[in-house]
C-alpha cells in the first residue's frame, strides 16, 4: 500500500510540472526542404535558438506563454509571428523565399597599367590617370623605361 501511494504522488507531481508543450514545423523553399536554418522561440523571459534538421524540421518545447517565433537565414529575418503556446502545435509546412533573383550581373576589370609579356612590356595608357588632357609626349615622360627629353625619346639608353 505504501509503494501505491508513493507512486501516486510521483505521477501528480509529474503531471504538476510537466507543463511543456511543442512547437514543430518544417521549412521550406519551392516546395523543398530546407535544411540548417536559424529558429528562434523568445519572450521577455525565455530564448530558445536551434537548427532546423538536414530535413528542415524542428521541434521547441517550451512553457505555457506567449511567443515571438522566427526564422533566421543567414542573419536575414525572413519568418516571423507571434504564437500563443497554450497546447502543441504543428506550424506544418512554412515557406519562404531566401533568394532574390538579379536582372543583370556587370563583372567588369580594369587593364593594369603595365602588363609583361613574353617578349615585352605594355604600357597601358588609358588606364593611367594623370595621362588625361596631356600631350603624347608628356605620357612617353611618365612611362617606364623611356627617357623622353625634348624631341628625343631614349629606350634602355638607346635614341629612336
Amino acid at each position: 500500500m505504501k509503494t501505491f501511494i508513493q507512486l501516486i504522488i510521483l505521477f501528480s507531481a509529474s503531471f504538476l510540472f510537466a507543463q511543456n508543450y511543442t512547437l514543430t514545423g518544417e521549412v521550406m523553399e519551392q516546395n523543398k526542404a530546407l535544411p540548417y536554418v536559424d529558429i528562434t522561440l523568445s519572450n521577455q523571459d525565455t530564448i530558445i535558438n536551434l537548427t532546423t534538421d538536414e530535413l528542415g524540421k524542428f521541434a521547441i518545447e517550451a512553457k505555457k506563454n506567449t511567443y515571438k517565433f522566427e526564422i533566421n537565414y543567414f542573419e536575414e529575418i525572413v519568418f516571423q509571428k507571434d504564437i500563443q503556446l497554450n497546447n502543441s502545435i504543428d506550424l506544418g509546412k512554412i515557406e519562404i523565399k531566401t533568394s532574390t533573383n538579379l536582372k543583370e550581373v556587370v563583372v567588369g576589370a580594369e587593364k593594369k597599367i603595365m602588363e609583361r609579356k613574353i617578349d615585352r612590356f605594355v604600357f597601358n595608357v588609358e588606364n593611367f590617370t594623370s595621362a588625361a588632357g596631356e600631350t603624347a609626349m608628356d605620357v612617353l615622360r611618365v612611362a617606364p623605361g623611356l627617357n623622353a627629353t625634348n624631341d628625343n625619346i631614349a629606350v634602355s639608353g638607346k635614341i629612336l
